[in-house]
């Protein structure tokens, strides 16, 4: 009854169009939510999450190396998830983590994370400064939010940064690389060994920051290490 009369209140609104929203106490309209451009996984590169033209690895990673196994990705990272992904990690709108993870769930759970057989979630982590400046890290709260649809727990300690990186996105793809490289540690590697591990980010750029962490993880004794992310840019981007 409270939660009605709160509702009615202070409606929830669409976060990309605006428009109030009183179906589910989401924050994403119906027709946001049917124009969101989804990554068809069956035709999707199997390292970087973008479509393939011959839905294995796209040009640009099938001369490239990777610790981790593949990546995929909900949708692309333009038009009207920018700005709200912006509001999401600097403007301290936490509720959007539920809504990012519902779509995530309902898109990709049966196609993608139910076949990994993941032992557990780990967010890439957020140094301990900006950690403080923002409040939250933003793939911890999306990995938390997916754990409560899938059962599938989220480890969110044992993979820590340990020094400041540059923000990845003013950097090029080599620079990216040199930016992270031992950036990440492993706090308790018996938690991991053997284990099968699916890392959550928000956005996949060159894989940098996955790659990076994916070999922490393994050197620590993980089995095999996989990536989920959001969102993926534009391959044009990358190549800068």
């Amino acid at each position: 009854m409270f939660d009605y009369f709160v509702n009615l209140l202070f409606p929830s609104k669409c976060m990309f169009c605006g428009a109030i929203v009183s179906d589910n106490g989401g924050n994403i309209c119906g027709k946001c939510l049917s124009e969101i451009n989804r990554i068809d996984f069956d035709a999707a590169c199997r390292i970087c999450g973008r479509p393939s033209e011959t839905g294995q690895s796209c040009r640009s990673c099938a001369s490239g190396t990777n610790r981790f196994i593949r990546n995929a990705a909900l949708s692309y990272y333009y038009g009207k998830f920018q700005p709200v992904i912006f509001k999401y990690k600097y403007g301290g709108i936490k509720r959007y983590g539920k809504d990012f993870a519902r779509l995530i769930y309902t898109g990709m759970f049966d196609g993608y994370i139910s076949g990994l057989h993941a032992d557990c979630f780990i967010p890439v982590p957020l140094y301990v400064g900006r950690m403080k400046s923002r409040g939250f890290n933003q793939a911890e709260l999306i990995a938390r939010n997916l754990s409560d649809l899938t059962g599938i727990p989220t480890v969110g300690n044992n993979l820590v940064r340990i020094r400041e990186t540059k923000p990845q996105s003013r950097l090029n793809a080599r620079e990216r690389r040199i930016n992270v490289d031992g950036a990440f540690r492993v706090s308790d590697p018996s938690a991991l060994k053997g284990k099968r591990l699916l890392l959550i980010d928000d956005i996949f750029t060159t894989g940098a920051t996955l790659d990076e962490c994916a070999k922490i993880l393994l050197s620590a004794g993980a089995n095999a290490v996989f990536g989920l992310t959001l969102l993926v840019t534009d391959i044009e981007t990358d190549k800068k």
